[in-house]
């Protein structure tokens, strides 16, 4: 008798867990038009990742002329769990015509190797721009030239959590993803802002973040820094 209730409680587990899965699955991979219905609408994401979350909202927009501009404290999420995907992905844009620019935010960390290959391999379409503070107040004697390098070294270290991505075509905002809370070291983001093609050329907010985040480069440590 004891045995059949155990095993009656195990059947009972297992058909939870096998429940919860194929519940999770139904629920996070809709149908593709759900998706393409999904990825037209400005979103607020409570936790994403880029391999799983932004490229497929991306992706139908990249081609021949694109430019991409994605944000990392380090960049190490190319070398994690989802790296692999990441690494073709950016591969496989860059073959597409696309121009990828990987702002790292932190200075002293080492490139990534896989980043390294991406950027020997296309070194005039996968540009690198590890960012660095530049300037003091001993350097610069002119208080705007202060001002501004400290506004540039407040946005550097904001970029320690918060990881803005744009696609530009045509010269024109085409989609932008900003992760307001993504830690060091870690896969998932929280907080994430989608907006779409429609969204992205009006929105005042991505154009701001746009113009700081494009701005960083223009005094970047080298366009190519490895």
């Amino acid at each position: 008798m004891w045995d059949t209730h155990v095993m009656l409680l195990v059947y009972f587990i297992v058909f939870l867990i096998v429940g919860y899965f194929i519940a999770r699955k139904l629920w996070y991979y809709p149908s593709p038009d759900a998706e393409l219905i999904q990825f037209e609408q400005e979103q607020r994401i409570h936790c994403a990742s880029v391999a799983s979350d932004l490229v497929p909202r991306f992706e139908e927009s990249v081609g021949a002329g694109s430019e991409f501009y994605v944000t990392g404290y380090d960049a190490s999420y190319i070398e994690g769990d989802n790296g692999d995907y990441w690494f073709e992905t950016l591969d496989k844009w860059v073959k597409k015509g696309c121009k990828i620019h990987y702002l790292i935010a932190n200075e002293r960390s080492k490139v990534p190797p896989r980043l390294q290959e991406l950027s020997k391999k296309y070194p005039e379409k996968f540009k690198i721009h590890r960012l660095k503070t530049v300037g003091s107040d001993s350097e610069e004697s002119d208080s705007k030239k202060r001002a501004d390098s400290k506004k540039r070294a407040d946005l550097i270290g904001r970029m320690k959590y918060w990881h803005p991505a744009f696609l530009i075509n045509g010269g024109k905002l085409a989609s932008a993803w900003i992760e307001n809370y993504h830690a060091p070291g870690t896969d998932q983001a929280f907080e994430i802002d989608y907006y779409p093609p429609a969204v992205a050329a009006k929105s005042l907010t991505v154009k701001e973040a746009f113009d700081e985040i494009s701005g960083l480069i223009d005094c970047s440590s080298g366009s190519n820094q490895i």
